[in-house]
C-alpha cells in the first residue's frame, strides 16, 4: 500500500506540473495569480514531499518487517511440514508399537499359562506329598505307641529278671553255705577215720580188743550213714529249687530275646521307612527348590514388562503361598528326621548287657558240689548264656 501512494503522488505532480506549464502558457496574464496557486501547490507538494519520505521511511521499514515475517513464514511453513510428517509418521510407529507390545503380551500370557499349569501341578503334588506325610504321620505315632508298649513289657521283663536274679542270689548263698557245712562235716568225717586208723594200726592185742573195736567201727558207719541222708534230704529240695530258678530264668531270657528281636526288627523297619520318607522328602524339596526358582524367574521377568498391579499382586500372593508350601515339608521333614533319631536313641538304650559271669561261677560251684544233680540245670543255664 506505500508503494502504491508513492506512484499515485508522483503521477499527482506531474499532472499538476503540466497543468502549471499548460496554463502559463495560455494565460501570462494571470502569472501572479498562478504565482500564487504555485507557491500554494509547491507548499502543499513540499507537505506531501515529507508526507511521502515519511511514507517511505515506513514502507522501507514495512517492507523490512514484511521480509521478516516472510522468513518467519517461511519457517513455521518448513516446521508445519516438518510436524505433520512426523504427525503422519506418529500412527505408522504407535501401530509398530503397538504390534511389538501385543507379541510380548502374547509370550507373557503364555508364559504365565505354563507357569499357572506348573503352579497347580506342584500345588497337586503338595496335597499328595501331605496326604502321604499325614500317613507316615499316624504310623509313627502307632509305632510309637508300640515302642512304649514294648518297652513297658521289656521293663517288666527286665523287673522279673532282677527279681529272679536275686533269687538266685539267695538259692546260691544258700547253696555255698551247704557246701561250707558238708565241707567241715567232711573235715571232721576225715579226721574222725584218721582217728579210728590210729585206733585200728595201735590195736595190735587180743580179739577181745578187736571185737571192742568193731563196736566204734559200725557206730562210726552209721553216723556217716545219718549225716549223708541228712545231707541228702537237706540239698535235694536246694538243688530242686536251683534248677526251677535256672528254668524260669531260661524262659525268661528267651521271652526277652524274643521280645527285643521283635523290637529291633520293628525299629529296624522304622528306621528303613523313615530313611525312605526322607530321600522322598529330599527329592521333593530339589523339585519344590527347582519350582521356586523358576516361579522367581518368571515373575522377575513378568514384572519387568507388566504393567497391571492387579495380576502383581496375585503373583505376589501366589509366590508367597508356593513359599510357605514349600516350608512346610521341610520342616516336617526336620521333625520326622528328629524322631528318627530318638528312636534310634531308644533302640540303643533297649539293647539287653552281656551276661555276667555271676550264674557261671554259681553253676561251677554247683557242679563241683553234685555233678550228678546238677547237670541238667547246668546245661540249661549254658544253653542261656549261649542264646544271650
Amino acid at each position: 500500500m506505500p508503494y502504491k501512494n508513492q506512484n499515485l503522488q508522483k503521477l499527482e505532480q506531474k499532472r499538476l506540473r503540466g497543468e502549471l506549464k499548460d496554463d502559463s502558457k495560455r494565460e501570462l496574464p494571470q502569472d501572479n495569480q498562478w504565482t500564487l496557486k504555485f507557491k500554494q501547490e509547491q507548499g502543499k507538494n513540499n507537505k506531501l514531499r515529507k508526507d511521502l519520505e515519511v511514507a517511505l521511511s515506513q514502507q522501507h521499514k514495512d517492507k523490512e518487517e514484511l521480509m521478516l515475517l516472510t522468513s518467519k513464514n517461511h519457517q513455521l511453513a518448513l516446521d508445519k511440514n516438518r510436524l505433520q510428517g512426523e504427525l503422519e509418521d506418529v500412527p505408522k510407529r504407535e501401530l509398530a508399537q503397538d504390534n511389538q507390545w501385543a507379541l510380548k503380551l502374547k509370550q507373557e500370557q503364555g508364559k504365565y499359562n505354563k507357569l499357572q499349569t506348573d503352579y497347580e501341578a506342584v500345588l497337586s503334588q503338595q496335597q499328595k506329598d501331605k496326604e502321604e506325610l499325614m500317613l507316615l504321620t499316624c504310623k509313627n505315632h502307632q509305632l510309637a505307641l508300640d515302642k512304649n508298649r514294648l518297652q513297658g513289657e521289656l521293663e517288666d521283663v527286665q523287673l522279673k529278671r532282677e527279681l529272679s536274679l536275686i533269687q538266685l542270689k539267695k538259692d546260691r548263698d544258700s547253696c555255698n553255705m551247704l557246701e561250707e557245712k558238708l565241707r567241715k562235716y567232711k573235715t571232721r568225717l576225715l579226721r574222725e577215720i584218721k582217728q579210728n586208723e590210729q585206733q585200728k594200726k595201735a590195736s595190735t592185742a587180743a580179739e577181745s580188743q578187736m571185737n571192742d573195736m568193731h563196736t566204734p567201727r559200725m557206730e562210726n558207719e552209721d553216723i556217716m550213714a545219718k549225716f549223708e541222708a541228712k545231707d541228702r534230704s537237706e540239698s535235694t529240695p536246694t538243688l530242686a529249687q536251683l534248677q526251677d530258678a535256672l528254668h524260669k530264668e531260661a524262659v525268661q531270657r528267651s521271652i526277652l530275646e524274643e521280645r527285643t528281636i521283635q523290637i529291633a526288627s520293628g525299629l529296624e523297619r522304622e528306621r528303613e521307612r523313615a530313611n525312605q520318607s526322607s530321600s522322598a522328602l529330599e527329592k521333593e524339596r530339589s523339585t519344590h527348590d527347582k519350582c521356586r526358582v523358576e516361579l522367581k524367574e518368571g515373575l522377575t521377568n513378568q514384572k519387568k514388562e507388566q504393567t497391571n498391579p492387579q495380576l502383581r499382586q496375585l503373583d505376589e500372593l501366589r509366590l508367597n503361598e508356593q513359599q510357605l508350601a514349600q516350608h512346610n515339608p521341610q520342616r516336617q521333614h526336620t521333625d520326622l528326621g528328629r524322631k528318627h533319631k530318638e528312636m534310634n536313641s531308644n533302640f540303643h538304650e533297649l539293647r539287653i548287657p552281656p551276661p555276667t559271669s555271676r550264674t557261671t561261677k554259681s553253676c561251677s560251684a554247683l557242679q563241683k558240689g553234685s555233678p550228678a544233680h546238677h547237670s541238667v540245670g547246668l546245661s540249661r543255664t549254658q544253653k542261656v548264656h549261649h542264646s544271650v
